[in-house]
């Protein structure tokens, strides 16, 4: 079966521009704006904002939709795309998007929150990990093989991370809080931590990959931490580092956000167009 809705496709990294030809290959009409990305396929790149929205069944905007709520997140493009421009524009569009919280606040037509996908979440967390093993890498000046790695939390990245990391040959030790999760790192083969111990014996970790988005390591914390320690945080805003702390003690701290876009962008792409496709085709055939 065809498909020839029309997708305005807006802003975003080379993510965007993946699904964008992606989609195209399935028969949609996909017009692109705001994204130079040399990888759009056989998507029509439109030099204006309405030209793209004209006509179309559905907005596709980039993950995050938005850094700061007032413009469209695009370092792919040198021109600011406001979001009060693309609302002024709309008709009865459906505007689908990543970490969408707090659009609907300002816009009335129908918001999809595509990173809401679990499957989406679940298969986002292999390059996620990935990336993470990459910094890890040109951070230390030992092998991760034999190293010994904190993994703090154990929700979807921390799962994938703690895997590949053993897989490498690292001795892997997860902090996690619930009883099931004690019990999985178990079965897997991982050592386990508890929060409420957090300072003790965090000295003794050559990396640290912080996955919880709660500020847990404050300076009594970090001050117990080895000299020579790599940190990695993976969590999202506010993250989980005191970073002037860090800084202060001379700790080396790497923030590292939306890693499957800047490490994996078309792999990252092909997984948001698998979500994006199916809500795409309910919304049409509904």
């Amino acid at each position: 079966m065809e498909y020839h809705s029309k997708i305005a496709v807006i802003g975003g990294d080379t993510r965007q521009a993946v699904v964008a030809s992606l989609l195209s290959e399935e028969g949609f009409e996909v017009a692109i704006f705001g994204n130079n990305s040399t990888n759009i396929g056989a998507s029509t790149r439109c030099t204006d904002l309405d030209g793209a929205i004209r006509g179309s069944f559905a907005i596709l905007l980039p993950l995050p939709y938005s850094i700061d709520k007032i413009t469209i997140f695009s370092p792919m493009y040198d021109k600011i795309i406001y979001l009060a421009d693309i609302i002024s524009l709309l008709d009865k569009q459906i505007l689908i998007g990543g970490l969408t919280k707090g659009l609907s606040d300002i816009c009335s037509n129908e918001i999809v929150d595509y990173f809401e996908d679990e499957e989406l979440q679940i298969l986002n967390a292999i390059p996620t990990a990935e990336g993470a093993i990459g910094i890890a890498m040109d951070l230390l000046p030992i092998t991760l093989h034999n190293s010994d790695c904190l993994v703090v939390g154990f929700g979807r990245v921390a799962k994938a991370l703690a895997h590949d990391l053993l897989g490498l040959g690292a001795n892997v030790t997860v902090m996690a809080r619930k009883r099931s999760d004690f019990a999985y790192c178990n079965v897997y083969g991982y050592k386990t931590a508890n929060f409420s111990s957090l300072t003790n014996g965090i000295g003794k970790y050559d990396i640290i990959f912080n996955t919880v988005p709660e500020k847990l390591f404050t300076y009594e914390v970090l001050e117990k931490v080895g000299k020579n320690t790599a940190i990695i945080d993976l969590a999202s805003k506010p993250g989980g580092i005191d970073f002037d702390s860090a800084k202060r003690l001379g700790l080396t701290v790497n923030w590292a956000l939306s890693l499957p876009g800047k490490v994996a962008p078309i792999t990252a792409g092909k997984i948001i167009k698998k979500s994006i496709f199916g809500l795409l085709t309910q919304r049409r055939d509904s």
